[in-house]
């Protein structure tokens, strides 16, 4: 918990000057030892390119889709969402509907009925994940888009 909350203050800039390579290295200590926050905040920064180049890229975002699934085994479960939003498309991984619904199902089942709202996001999670899901089934994902076009506010998680 304490090496989170040290990647914290370094990604956010609490308290000391930010340093995104800091946080890097105290999210992936704390995530190797089960703190799922941890990777799953490791995995934001990877998909964002918060010091690992500062822009999105497909490197990035394979290695960021590693620390969300991470993030889900050790049960985040906005990193299940994310999971699953990302099977669904199949730009990161290849498409797996069937991992994607698992992941969905999996998080929705976890998550409080009072989940609030995301700053980034328009909905709450619940919502997003019923959003998601209905998208993959009826073929939404199976069009080539960019992905951070639907994922814009599902990405905003966190």
């Amino acid at each position: 918990e304490a090496q989170w909350a040290i990647g914290s203050m370094y990604r956010w800039g609490y308290g000391v000057l930010k340093d995104y390579s800091k946080a890097a290295k105290w999210f992936e200590k704390s995530g190797n030892q089960s703190h799922a926050r941890s990777s799953a905040q490791l995995a934001s920064m990877y998909w964002w390119g918060e010091g690992f180049g500062g822009k999105w890229s497909t490197k990035n975002a394979k290695t960021s889709f590693q620390w969300w699934k991470k993030a889900a085994e050790q049960g985040d479960i906005i990193a299940m969402y994310k999971v699953g939003l990302l099977y669904a498309r199949g730009a990161v991984v290849p498409q797996n509907k069937s991992q994607a619904k698992k992941w969905f199902n999996l998080a929705y089942s976890l998550a409080p009925s009072d989940l609030k709202q995301s700053s980034m996001a328009k909905y709450t999670l619940l919502k997003d994940i019923e959003i998601a899901n209905d998208s993959m089934e009826g073929g939404y994902f199976d069009e080539p888009s960019n992905i951070r076009l639907y994922m814009g506010n599902g990405m905003g998680w966190y």
